[in-house]
């Protein structure tokens, strides 16, 4: 009868041990779970990012491309050196020169040289003649 009591105690020591086991092991695989889709979450985001990347760098690409096609052709070169202001061998260069291209502060500035040159000439004049006399 002794024999009987400590199985059936040792028995339900076990259970409770046994069950103490499995809701820590649930617990755990719930805590992973969680942590493995917040990892998901954060991989999908980077993911998403890095596709645009790549979307980017090959637009990026193709442009660069179409500049390496672009400049391969020598007209792309012979266009450039006309903008230097070469001419071809046998033809004339007529160079205009607009002031409608220039900034309005460059306009005003060469008034204002031509105003102080026109009156640094009358000054001139007027300290010749006076010193003269």
């Amino acid at each position: 009868m002794l024999r009987g009591k400590i199985n059936k105690k040792e028995s339900k020591v076990f259970l409770v041990f046994f069950s103490t086991f499995i809701l820590f092991f649930f617990i755990f695989l719930i805590f992973l779970t969680i942590k493995i889709e917040q990892k998901k979450g954060e991989l999908k985001n980077e993911l998403k990012e890095l596709k645009g990347k790549v979307t980017e760098l090959q637009e990026r690409k193709k442009f660069l491309q179409d500049q390496i096609n672009k400049s391969q052709r020598e007209s792309f070169w012979e266009e450039r050196v006309r903008e230097e202001g070469y001419a071809k061998e046998g033809e004339n260069l007529v160079v205009i020169l607009n002031s409608e291209n220039s900034s309005p502060n460059e306009a005003n500035q060469n008034n204002q040289e031509k105003e102080k040159n026109f009156l640094e000439k009358i000054k001139e004049i007027f300290i010749k003649n006076i010193f003269r006399h």
